[in-house]
Formats: structure tokens, C-alpha cells, sequence
């Protein structure tokens, strides 16, 4: 280093520094050093009904990991929620009160909820958000699709520092978090948290009312996603370039499938709200499947046991190499729970280690008019978690395969 400018290197120190770049590029792990991006990470995240004979797998359970979460903030929080319900309830409580102390030590919290469907959700609402009004640093804007498409924003995510994210079926409800099966994924990706925030942003500016967001949002550069681990979503109108939408990529995921296929979900229907022709798409992919050879096997709540679901449940456990199951969860003790003990999970797994979790039953206006979104990626961990939670949920007494004289009876929600 020469005496006249500490900041110029002389030519024998350069020629040393770029000696011991080239020694440290040799080692092994260097290339990891100087080249590769961090891992994205992904954890399985469940609620498991209490009072069933059904258990974690391996799995921590959604409060705790959510409190996690939101206690490790520091500058944003970001929530997409269908609606919220039972505030005072643990364990959401303490989900809230989390929450909570982050707003209180700085962080921003935006809100984007789903403006509700009728006056019960509403009153639940209201109650719910009687409390979070008065948090500092806390935004709410209610989502409304009626004027647009007709659709509600179903999906259930939220991103933290532009860093780390959490999707899947649980909805901002005290029984999802203690009393309804769930199952989501917690994310730690700014891929994914980019993704993510970039529908939120257009969500969250349409709901305001600008008309021109999702124009907007069209417009943007490609979100970058590799085929081992990806975000797709619904409607595809008001998806980023780089999003993948949802119902195709679950038509092709199917098509490919080369040796099996398990789905859990709550519904599964060819109805239409709209009163359209019927949605055979994602059916006569899992049809042409079984004739490929592929085993197929479908677990299905029993809210799924109406008209448009049992005529579809019928048909399918009719073909070949196609198995139905439909899940009835026990109540719990004490007093009926209202919109609980189901089965509100939406997973698909393919092969050894494809898993697909999302906010989506299968139905039309799932893909076609409302807000979703869906995790797909390869990760063997997981797809045996996975695997096993679905092989316990067969093995648990609360299953009844469909056949010619299953007897469907719709169960008491309300």
C-alpha cells in the first residue's frame, strides 16, 4: 500500500489480492460464497382439531408458528385474510396480541380483508376488529371484487419484511387455529415475499380505488420462479407476469403425473355459481390420469356432501384406479361449534415429492373469480409429512370410502 493514498492499492498488494480471490474460489463451498443465492426454506405448518385422534406429524402447530412470526418482525407485516373471527378466543387471542406488539415497537401493519358476504360474517367482523382499530401503526382496507368479477378474496397469506411469508387454508379464525384441519407452509424467500407483495400492492390499491392497478400490474417485469419451487394464483387476469395460473398449472401438474396422486381438500365440485356449464377440467384430468395408470386418491370433508359435490364424488369413485374418501370429523365436547371440526385443508401431493398447498377447493369461481394463491414446490421432508398426515387421516375411523350405497349426509355447519 503506498504512503501517499490509503485508498489505491499499489500494484504488488493487487496482484496478492487477486492471487487470494483466486485461492478462496478453489475451495470447496466457494462457489456457494461468491455465487449462489440463499435457500429458500419452506416448513410445514398445521392446526390439528383437538378432541380427534389425529396428531402433528412432525408439524408445528399454526398459532405458535404464526406468534413466531410476528414477534421477529421489524419493519412490515402485510395480511391477506377472507375474513376475521373470534378475537377474544385463544388462541387466536394471542395471535392478536402478538400482532399487536409488533405495531407497538414500530412495525407497519396493512391489513387487506375481505369485505363480508352476509351479516353474520359481518357482526363477526366487527367484533373481531373492535380492538385492532386502536392499534398504532395499523391500516384496514376491505377487499371487494363484486363490481369486477363477482369473486371474494378467499386467499390467506402474509409477508414480513419483504422476506418471509406464510400461505395456506387457515383463516384469521380462532376454530382454524384450534378446532378446523389446516395445513399452510411458512416460506422464508424474498422470491416469494416479492411475488406476494406485488398482488397485495394491486389488491390492496384496486380496493381503494384505483381502476387501474391491475393494468399496472401487467405491466411489470417477470417475477423469476424455478421449476422446483413456484407461486400460482387466481383469477390470472389480475396475476403479475411470472405468476402461473393456478387452474392451468394444476391441469398440467396432473397430466404429468407419473406414478400417483393424493389430493385433501374440502370441496370438489362441477357447480358453477354463475350457473355455467359444468367444471369438468380438473375431473377429466384426474379421469385421464387413472387411465394412464396413475393411482389416484381424493380425502373430501363432508361439507363436500351436496348435489354438485356427490354427483362428482360418484363419478369419480366409479372409475378405475380412482379411490373417494369422505372425512367426518367427531364434534367436540360442549356446546356445538359453529363453522368447525372439518376438514379445510387444500393439498395435493404427486410422485416423491411434489407438494402443492393453496387457499383453493376446486371449484370454479375458486380459479376464475376470486383471489388465491397456491405454493408448489419439490421438497422430499415435507411430501412425507405430508404422506403421512394423509395415510393417518385414512388409518383414523374418520374416513368412509364412496361407493354405490354410501349414504351422504350433509352435516350441520350453523
Amino acid at each position: 500500500m503506498t504512503n501517499s493514498s490509503p485508498d489505491i492499492l499499489a500494484a504488488k498488494d493487487r496482484t496478492r489480492l487477486v492471487a487470494l480471490i483466486g485461492t478462496l474460489i478453489l475451495l470447496p463451498g466457494a462457489v456457494a460464497l461468491f455465487a449462489r443465492p440463499a435457500r429458500e426454506q419452506f416448513e410445514l405448518v398445521t392446526t390439528i382439531p383437538v378432541e380427534t385422534v389425529l396428531t402433528q406429524q412432525g408439524t408445528r402447530p399454526t398459532a405458535a408458528v404464526w406468534k413466531e412470526m410476528f414477534s421477529r418482525a421489524r419493519k412490515t407485516i402485510d395480511l391477506a385474510q377472507f375474513y376475521l373471527a373470534g378475537a377474544g378466543s385463544e388462541p387466536l387471542a394471542g395471535v392478536l396480541q402478538t400482532l399487536e406488539e409488533a405495531a407497538l415497537r414500530g412495525v407497519r401493519i396493512r391489513f387487506l380483508i375481505g369485505k363480508p358476504v352476509n351479516e353474520g360474517m359481518e357482526k363477526a367482523l366487527e367484533e373481531a376488529l373492535e380492538g385492532v382499530r386502536r392499534w398504532k401503526n395499523t391500516r384496514i382496507v376491505f377487499f371487494d371484487w363484486r363490481e369486477l368479477t363477482g369473486g371474494i378474496l378467499h386467499a390467506k397469506y402474509f409477508v414480513i419484511d419483504g422476506k418471509v411469508s406464510f400461505v395456506g387454508s387457515q383463516n384469521f379464525d380462532w376454530r382454524a387455529l384450534k378446532h378446523i384441519h389446516e395445513t399452510g407452509v411458512k416460506i422464508v424467500s424474498p422470491r416469494f415475499a416479492r411475488a406476494l407483495t406485488a398482488i397485495f400492492e394491486a389488491d390492496l390499491a384496486f380496493s381503494q380505488g384505483d381502476g387501474n392497478a391491475y393494468t399496472r400490474l401487467r405491466q411489470r417485469k417477470a417475477l423469476p420462479f424455478s421449476d422446483s419451487a413456484w407461486l400460482a394464483a387466481s383469477p390470472p387476469a389480475a396475476n403479475p407476469p411470472g405468476i402461473r395460473n393456478a387452474a392451468d398449472a394444476l391441469l398440467s401438474l396432473i397430466d404429468r403425473a407419473r406414478d400417483r396422486i393424493t389430493v385433501q381438500l374440502m370441496t370438489f365440485t362441477a357447480g358453477r355459481r354463475d350457473g355455467g356449464s359444468p367444471y369438468t377440467q380438473i375431473a377429466d384430468a384426474l379421469f385421464r390420469a387413472a387411465r394412464r395408470g396413475i393411482r389416484v386418491r381424493l380425502f373430501l370433508s363432508d361439507w363436500n356432501n351436496r348435489e354438485a359435490g356427490v354427483e362428482l364424488m360418484r363419478r369419480l369413485a366409479a372409475a378405475a384406479n380412482i379411490e373417494v374418501f369422505v372425512v367426518t370429523l367427531p364434534q367436540a365436547s360442549g356446546p356445538f361449534i359453529p363453522h368447525a371440526r372439518v376438514m379445510h385443508s387444500k393439498v395435493m401431493r404427486i410422485d416423491d415429492d411434489l407438494c402443492w398447498i393453496g387457499t383453493s377447493n376446486w371449484e370454479y369461481d375458486y380459479f376464475h373469480a376470486s383471489r388465491n394463491v397456491e405454493v408448489v414446490f419439490r421438497h422430499r421432508t415435507i411430501a412425507a409429512r405430508l404422506d403421512r398426515q394423509l395415510r393417518q387421516i385414512e388409518e383414523s375411523g374418520y374416513c368412509e370410502r364412496v361407493g354405490e350405497q354410501t349414504c351422504f349426509v350433509q352435516p350441520k355447519t350453523h
